[in-house]
């Protein structure tokens, strides 16, 4: 007897699929605080009667799949994974910071430095000072920055930045499609793989004096034995709840200016509802097809005044950020920065509104909350992940 162990020692990676179903080795070996790779299989039984009182006569798998569950802290770089599966796109952006800003820029127009000769393409806006660019050519100048200048709107700015450091913006992809991944799992028995695996919910559970945890379910092909050799990254940043701040506004435009809302915890479910496709000749699934997309959660926070329970007596929508920055740690070289992550949503709606608390318990509320599509935005929820990891996901 040599291969008991515990549940410490299974070990869970995971890399996406260039061309789904066709398995890849694993991008990222991410530490589990809980996570199973289960293989899952479907019977067809025969309950004819032959005579006798005995229900069933025969039984054949006619279906296995794989079905792998991942809790865990949210890192800066591992995390980008996650994100990729949830969303369906990733796309590398510059986060520049304005100083001297003359007019306004506009999202989508080409910006030029004026020393590097350097392009770039605006692809969203916070506020007057912050602004996320496409690289189109050449390197903007570092250091002490250089102005640059919109090619539409004629605006014009300092802008600076952190040397190998990209915010990775994550969009939904909106096709039925989203890109599948190889998940592994190795113990002390074996090692085995699942490919074509879809994301089918994600959830994030930020709380005080807690890590930004996630909590990710993926259903795939069968598992098969193969072979590979785990390695944690050390390099990885985290996010507490001392580093984030919650902000509502009335539209996505006012995120920028509004005051923090002070919450003790929050959690957020993504739910894309991956349904398998069988076809004759094979036990193993044929494909797999995220469907309908949900984003819905809650907050939690002192009960002091009526405002987050009029949101939900009104029937009032709100914009909505969850904007995490480790200022603990520094990434980059020229004015380096920090490790941050942003969930937005366009458009929330609220429900569920309850109080808590004992006759000697500080009284607390909670307040549900679903994502809504914004017909003005175009978008229901986006994403950014700040690190040091330089090509897409």
């Amino acid at each position: 007897m040599a291969n008991e162990h515990i549940g410490r020692l299974e070990i869970i990676g995971l890399g996406k699929e260039s061309s789904a179903g066709t398995p890849v080795s694993a991008d990222a070996w991410v530490p589990k605080m809980e996570g199973s790779f289960q293989p899952m299989t479907e019977k067809a039984k025969d309950v004819s009667a032959y005579g006798n009182i005995t229900e069933l006569r025969d039984s054949q798998t006619v279906k296995r799949m794989t079905e792998i569950t991942l809790k865990g802290v949210m890192r800066d770089i591992y995390g980008g994974h996650f994100l990729m599966a949830a969303f369906g796109q990733d796309t590398i952006t510059l986060k520049v910071t304005l100083a001297s800003v003359v007019g306004s820029f506009t999202v989508g127009e080409t910006v030029t430095g004026g020393t590097s000769g350097a392009t770039g393409v605006v692809k969203r806006k916070e506020g007057t000072t912050t602004m996320y660019i496409t690289i189109a050519s050449g390197t903007f100048t570092v250091g002490a920055g250089e102005t640059i200048t919109g090619g539409t709107s004629g605006a014009t700015a300092t802008a600076t930045y952190a040397t190998g450091v990209r915010n990775h913006f994550f969009q939904l992809l909106n096709t039925n499609n989203h890109p599948a991944y190889t998940l592994y799992g190795v113990d002390s028995v074996g090692t085995y793989r699942s490919s074509y695996c879809l994301l089918d919910s994600l959830e994030f559970e930020l709380a005080t004096g807690n890590f930004l945890t996630f909590s990710a379910k993926y259903v795939g092909k069968k598992e098969e034995s193969t072979s590979a050799s785990p390695a944690f990254s050390t390099e990885e940043n985290h996010f507490l709840a001392v580093h984030a701040n919650l902000y509502l506004a009335t539209a996505l435009s006012g995120l920028s200016a509004a005051s923090a809302t002070k919450v003790t915890s929050m959690k957020m479910t993504i739910q894309k509802n991956v349904e398998e496709y069988m076809a004759f000749g094979s036990v193993d699934v044929d494909s797999l097809h995220n469907k309908q997309f949900k984003v819905f959660g809650e907050i939690t926070a002192l009960f002091q005044s009526t405002t987050l329970k009029d949101l939900e007596l009104n029937s009032s929508k709100r914009a909505m950020r969850l904007k995490l920055i480790n200022s603990d740690a520094s990434i980059g070289s020229a004015n380096a920065t920090s490790p941050e992550i942003v969930i937005e949503m366009a458009q929330v709606s609220f429900e569920k509104w309850t109080k808590q608390g004992g006759n000697d318990d500080l009284v607390m509320q909670t307040l549900g909350f679903e994502a809504e599509f914004s017909v003005d935005d175009s978008e229901s929820i986006i994403a950014f992940l700040q690190n040091t990891k330089t090509t897409t996901y």
